[in-house]
């Protein structure tokens, strides 16, 4: 019987560390900024600089692009750290088809250099 319990609460602690690092892990929570239809006009209008990553979860080279996009991001932000001067973007284009479209992307993943709401390719 006590070997029973002790594997209950094995099991127990085991679903709730998942659990834990499943809620906690959320990999859009970086230094790039989700970007949707509601916020990137204001985003565009209130910056001097805006570097957009257009991506899809499903695009292999988007997933190898994600994670050295965010890290570059985090360091902007440490290095302009005053509002309305540069901001890493980033746009689900699965998610975001409207604001993908606005912007003509057909391929991904898509970087996109957006100064004084004048984009650059």
């Amino acid at each position: 019987m006590q070997s029973l319990l002790c594997i209950g609460t094995f099991r127990f602690n085991c679903f709730l560390f998942i659990l834990v690092a499943v809620v906690f892990n959320n990999p859009t929570d970086s230094g790039a900024v989700q970007l949707t239809q509601q916020n990137i006009d204001m985003t565009l209008a209130s910056n001097e600089l805006v570097f957009i990553n257009f991506y899809a979860d499903w695009c292999r080279f988007s997933n190898m692009l994600m994670p050295i996009y965010d890290e570059a991001a985090e360091e902007v932000a440490k290095d302009f750290p005053e509002a309305g001067k540069v901001v890493m973007g980033k746009v689900d284009c699965e998610k975001e088809s409207s604001v993908a479209s606005r912007f003509h992307i057909t391929k991904y993943p898509t970087l996109k250099v957006i100064i004084l709401t004048n984009y650059i390719k």
